[in-house]
């Protein structure tokens, strides 16, 4: 593949060295199948199989960013809410949405790093 590509194999190896068995499981919270989908998505050659670069990873960690973003104006609103009231519940529903979207956001870095620098020289 091109540069920042892990093959099929790789990606395997790579996903069990971030914390995913062989069992086809994902990495931390991010499901194997959206990293398999990602993949596919980054597969350029159909006769190398799926591969997940550097790309498709900025790809999810742009829309994870994003997402956390969007919560980021209300998380000392919600620090602040009444337990046991429905702003209490919607704040507790919204905080776990911050603390999902940050440990994907881990989960990428390490299988970002696990894919190596290649990828910083298409950032230049």
């Amino acid at each position: 593949g091109g540069d920042g590509d892990v093959s099929d194999d790789e990606t395997s190896d790579a996903s069990e060295s971030a914390g995913a068995g062989s069992s086809g499981e994902g990495v931390g919270v991010l499901p194997a199948g959206l990293l398999f989908a990602l993949q596919v998505v980054g597969m350029e050659n159909t006769d190398e199989g799926p591969v997940l670069s550097l790309d498709e990873l900025d790809l999810l960690t742009s829309t994870l960013e994003h997402r956390l973003r969007g919560l980021a104006p209300t998380e000392a609103e919600d620090a602040g809410a009444a337990e046991n009231s429905r702003a209490g519940f919607v704040a507790a529903y919204r905080d776990g949405q911050r603390g999902l979207l940050r440990a994907g956001l881990s989960a990428v870095a390490r299988l970002a790093g696990t894919t190596g620098d290649e990828g910083s020289e298409a950032d230049a």
